[in-house]
């Protein structure tokens, strides 16, 4: 609400943000299909026949046209508000300006190195059980950082009168687990493992650390993703959903101390909960243990760097 507020005050300052047609274009129509015959087709023809899809793109369809006005816009509003010298402190406009300007300048960036995540590496470097590991996850997650446990707060899918938690596959960087084990993705795991090393670099680690480092976080994705369902197995919602009492996934799970997790998130763990992706869990809470509390300490490491290295620049 308070960024819509902002993009209308934006736009009685004069930022003229992109316009949109709003409803059914009809000029996408192709009336040379039937609609009773093929409706997609009738309603999409000419629009598949004249759209190509960018270079820069794997896909492209209505919602990247909305993502590409959307960046449009905002690339509208920050530079507005990038040259306001007025803003009122504590307004939208301030903090949108501010953000912004802190943003773009590399110089400072590149001045204040890894301090501003030094507080956070050194809670990583203090773990030293796997209930500090859990404890960390979730904190960590509450500041949006990553980490092998993923959950949502759904509709339940079997009785839309209430909400449940679904645990999820995570953990992993790749899009999905076929990238780490077919052959026509190996140029991409080349090209990963590369990237990995240059991060652990940016951490202040020489060439060899670096490359040690990145070869094990490797490997535990790789692991992680061992038994994660591919894209073409999540097509069947019938094998993610599956009920788990809380005394139950507890139990069968223990070296994953969800009891712990919870508490430490502030979170009421629920009595019944969907685990989306058995195996994936049911594999985690083995390598949560056959990996030593430095290789997690290394891996959040990484997750820490990836996570806040990341500026989106419109």
């Amino acid at each position: 609400m308070r960024l819509k507020i902002t993009a209308i005050f934006l736009i009685a300052l004069g930022a003229k943000l992109t316009s949109q047609t709003i409803g059914v274009n009809l000029s996408y129509i192709d009336s040379s299909y039937k609609p009773q015959a093929d409706f997609y087709k009738f309603c999409n023809g000419k629009w598949l026949k004249t759209t190509k899809i960018p270079d820069s793109d794997s896909r492209w369809g209505s919602f990247n046209e909305i993502n590409e006005r959307n960046l449009g816009n905002i690339k509208t509003i920050l530079n507005s508000v990038s040259t306001n010298t007025t803003a009122k402190p504590g307004s939208d406009v301030q903090k949108l300006r501010d953000f912004y300007l802190t943003a773009m300048d590399s110089v400072k960036a590149e001045k204040m190195g890894l301090s501003p995540i030094k507080p956070q590496l050194a809670k990583i470097d203090a773990v030293k059980t796997s209930d500090d590991l859990i404890k960390l996850m979730a904190e960590f997650r509450k500041k949006g950082i990553g980490s092998f446990i993923g959950f949502d707060v759904e509709v339940d899918l079997k009785n839309s009168n209430r909400y449940l938690i679904y645990l999820g596959q995570t953990g992993y960087t790749l899009p999905d687990r076929d990238y780490y084990y077919l052959p026509q993705f190996e140029s991409i795991r080349t090209a990963y493992q590369l990237h990995l090393n240059k991060m652990f670099e940016i951490l202040g680690f020489k060439t060899e650390g670096a490359e040690a480092n990145g070869k094990k976080v490797f490997e535990m994705e790789k692991a992680l993703a061992s038994k994660a369902m591919n894209a073409a197995a999540q097509r069947d919602v019938q094998k993610q959903y599956n009920p788990y009492s809380k005394v139950d996934l507890i139990k069968s799970m223990p070296n994953l101390n969800f009891g712990l997790y919870f508490t430490a998130l502030g979170v009421k763990m629920p009595d019944t909960l969907i685990v989306a992706h058995v195996d994936y869990y049911t594999e985690l809470n083995t390598l949560v243990k056959s990996y030593s509390i430095n290789d997690w300490k290394t891996f959040f490491e990484m997750e820490i760097n990836s996570r806040c290295i990341t500026i989106f620049i419109v």
